[in-house]
């Protein structure tokens, strides 16, 4: 039986060794070890629990469930894809965050980049340009914002939390300057309309 037990990980394998050589009733052999599952999935458990970002998943889940209990729409299928197109802007936005955030780093300007780079990409359509080089006018707008931060960075030596809120305030203002407070809205191709509202 030895050569059974033996491709069990580390204690546990031990453990059986021990159980079975020495011929335990099987009663006390089956407390034993829910006893031993329960202590390892209650150790796991805390260890999960010292991670802050499941304490925000948790909370979550449960505003989630609270808000399905008072009302029957919010787990249809039509408001769970309103809300995760609604969210999908966040969620591209923070993949460049995220790398960011892994190397020390902070960028406060994101949320103007992004908004600079729209707003230029309905500029190109308004004035009559094709899908590609609004497309690619938008994308521009969003590496050269980069640039600048960059080069502010590393370049000049201000800290990435200064540099990055200089360019937010800068492309802030050129939004309102451009636009005078009023929304820009442009005919686009249907093609441009699939990419951000379309199904697969």
């Amino acid at each position: 039986h030895c050569t059974k037990h033996g491709s069990l990980p580390g204690e546990w394998g031990r453990w059986v060794a021990e159980i079975l050589d020495a011929a335990v009733p099987w009663n006390q052999v089956l407390h034993a070890a829910v006893r031993r599952g329960i202590g390892y999935v209650g150790h796991e458990l805390r260890s999960l629990l010292q991670v802050r970002e499941i304490n925000v998943l948790i909370a979550m889940l449960i505003v989630g469930a609270l808000i399905s209990l008072y009302t029957p729409y919010f787990l249809t299928t039509n408001n769970l894809m309103g809300v995760f197109r609604a969210f999908s802007l966040t969620a591209i936005m923070s993949i460049g965050m995220v790398m960011v955030i892994i190397t020390g780093g902070i960028d406060l300007s994101v949320g103007s980049a992004m908004g600079l780079a729209s707003l230029v990409t309905a500029l190109a359509f308004d004035a009559g340009y094709g899908t590609g080089s609004a497309i690619a006018a938008g994308l521009a707008v969003g590496v050269i914002f980069g640039a600048v931060n960059g080069l502010l960075i590393t370049a000049i030596g201000l800290p990435p939390f200064i540099a990055t809120l200089g360019t937010l305030s800068i492309g802030r203002g050129l939004m309102y300057m451009i636009t005078h407070g009023v929304p820009v809205t442009p005919e686009t191709p249907e093609i441009f309309s699939t990419l951000g509202q379309g199904y697969v």
